[in-house]
């Protein structure tokens, strides 16, 4: 076998380190690994917006717990005021009348036994007058009927002093007083009524500013988790090419 020339050995080491450079040149370095910090990424991406879900369902617990509570409350006042109106309505229809007529008949009714215990008396007085000779148990008959007769006369003016002062009482201090706390009671009814009507209001508006809140993060959260997705197949496809 022939022995190869030593002129030709040159070109044969310049060959092969040409193909040795080309193959060294043309092979692709190794893609760093990506898929740890993205699968992370991913994952609290995931879970805030789990999170954002669960807080906007409690958010709409929450609003609708306290709707009913407002409605409840504005139910309660309601029902307070209609109490209270109908107990004026009673006391300036019925109660303070029949108080005032009481009064005035417990009035009539002294006056009346006043002036019958002065005719008796009277008619008493006039009667043993006439009876000039009386003997001394006629004598202590008339001092004892005309003592007791003057006594219901004392008692009944002392009665109609007292039912004088008692219909004063009534309708000078006492009846101006339950009508005044009555109204008052009417008023605050009213005022509680306000508050909870006003409390409703304003709960409704918090209520519905919660939730549109609560809704917002959800929905940018999403958008984020989508963005994310978007970003992660980019790069995905990215890396592909580069292989190729």
């Amino acid at each position: 076998m022939p022995k190869p020339s030593l002129a030709l050995l040159p070109l044969a080491l310049l060959a092969l380190g040409c193909a040795s450079t080309s193959t060294a040149e043309g092979a692709t370095a190794p893609a760093p690994d990506r898929a740890g910090p993205e699968a992370a990424e991913a994952e609290k991406r995931a879970s805030e917006l789990e999170r954002a879900r669960l807080k906007l369902e409690i958010a709409r617990l929450e609003v609708a717990a306290a709707e009913r509570a407002g409605a409840q409350a504005v139910e309660e006042a309601q029902h307070e005021l209609a109490q209270a109106s109908l107990a004026l309505l009673r006391f300036q229809e019925f109660e303070r009348p029949s108080a005032l007529e009481e009064a005035r008949l417990r009035l009539d009714r002294s006056e009346h036994s006043l002036r019958q215990n002065e005719q008796e008396l009277q008619e008493m007085e006039e009667m043993y007058a006439a009876e000039q000779n009386l003997d001394s148990t006629g004598e202590r008959t008339r001092d004892i009927v005309l003592e007791r007769h003057r006594k219901s006369l004392e008692f009944s003016t002392r009665q109609l002093e007292l039912a004088r002062a008692q219909a004063a009482d009534v309708e000078q201090r006492e009846l101006p007083r339950k009508l005044g706390e009555l109204e008052w009671k009417v008023r605050a009814a009213q005022s509680a009524l306000r508050r909870a009507e006003e409390k409703l209001a304003r709960g409704d508006l918090e209520g519905r500013l919660k939730l549109l809140e609560a809704e917002a993060r959800v929905r940018e959260l999403e958008r984020k988790q989508q963005e994310g997705k978007g970003q992660d197949q980019h790069e995905h496809e990215e890396g592909a090419e580069g292989g190729r």
